[in-house]
């Protein structure tokens, strides 16, 4: 057995991310547009004992601060699943809402059933409606956590991403400098700046596949011919150069294309090694332009290792500081998931050097 990694559960999840022996399991706060108050309220109810359905769950949760659009991104990052198919929870959502609604009414106003009981929810009937296909299901999981937890958009595009010969992101620390490479993988963030010399728009684009995660630079002339695409959920594949610096490695995008479209990478010539790329100048210039962020730890586990959880959990209290610590979780060919811890170290070399005896060589970084 590896590392579990489980997605937020409405009836198990605390507030912040939780380890449990072999499983971490995603707390509420992990889910965008669910704020501090709609989690207090979530909580709070929680004491009374488990939600049995979803009227259970939205009856009992003050719905001035667990809203619509709360209980759809629970929805959406799969916190609800024990409760129905998420299709058909979405589907009967305003319905069991304004059930909801009027039993909270009737019950602040102390009102009772006619045989003197306590108002309680009939459980609801789910419609037989399709489940979410896996392409949306992943769109939306992303879109409610930022990253994807049960599979990955990319397992489906193995074979042509084979085909073009892409390079994946854990060889790429193992290329030369200026060495031209093809890249598949997801738009997982995107920060848009404008450059001081021209004042056109570039990007910093962070692209995963199934290993891993790496920064691609697209500068004016290559951003503005794939910017639509970029802010799209469908792979992308990028025909790039690899640009290491004392900074750390990033790739600059020469071209890129939707997965779909990929012909155009197919009859693409890159820049010559020798020419410089034509980027020399401009990423002197335009790389200033990027903000200095505050640095992070890093720890790196993949997902064939037993025990040690705990172990780290150990590691990460003994260094209490103001740096956080994110986790990243690697099954290597199926997905990636990048945690947010809510711990902050002293990032030490003697922390560093602890987690690494436990996780091993190389997988806490400090950047």
């Amino acid at each position: 057995m590896g590392i579990e990694v489980l997605p937020p559960d409405i009836n198990k999840s605390s507030r912040e991310f939780n380890v449990s022996g072999n499983s971490i399991r995603f707390g509420l706060e992990a889910v965008k547009g669910v704020g501090s108050s709609a989690i207090d309220s979530i909580l709070e109810s929680h004491q009374e004992g488990d939600f049995n359905t979803f009227s259970d769950f939205c009856s009992r949760a003050d719905s001035r601060r667990v809203n619509k659009k709360v209980i759809e991104s629970l929805i959406k990052s799969g916190a609800m699943d024990s409760m129905g198919k998420r299709a058909q929870l979405m589907t009967v959502l305003p319905e069991v809402m304004e059930s909801a609604a009027r039993i909270q009414k009737d019950r602040s106003s102390g009102q009772e059933s006619m045989f003197g009981d306590i108002l309680e929810p009939e459980p609801e009937r789910l419609p037989d409606v399709p489940e979410w296909n896996d392409k949306i299901r992943l769109a939306m999981e992303k879109e409610a956590l930022g990253f994807y937890i049960t599979g990955h958009p990319l397992n489906a595009f193995k074979e042509k991403l084979k085909k073009l010969n892409v390079t994946e992101t854990k060889d790429l620390h193992d290329l030369q400098d200026r060495q031209n490479i093809v890249l598949g993988g997801m738009v997982m963030d995107i920060k848009k700046i404008q450059t001081k010399r021209t004042g056109d728009l570039m990007a910093y684009v962070t692209i995963e596949d199934l290993y891993g995660m790496v920064e691609v630079i697209a500068f004016p002339d290559v951003f503005k011919e794939c910017q639509e695409l970029l802010t799209g959920d469908e792979p992308v594949v990028i025909s790039g150069t690899i640009d290491k610096t004392d900074k750390g490695m990033k790739i600059i995008a020469n071209k890129i294309v939707s997965i779909d479209n990929t012909e155009d990478i197919q009859n693409y010539t890159p820049p010559s090694r020798s020419s410089n790329f034509g980027y020399g100048k401009r990423s002197r210039e335009e790389n200033n332009s990027r903000p200095e962020r505050k640095k992070i730890v890093t720890l790196t586990v993949y997902n064939d290792r037993r025990d040690m959880l705990p172990r780290l959990d150990d590691v990460l209290s003994k260094h209490t500081g103001d740096c956080p610590v994110f986790l990243r979780i690697v099954s290597p060919e199926n997905w990636e998931t990048l945690l947010k811890t809510n711990r902050e170290v002293l990032p030490t070399h003697e922390m560093l050097s602890e987690a690494e005896a436990i996780l091993g060589e190389g997988r806490a970084s400090l950047s």
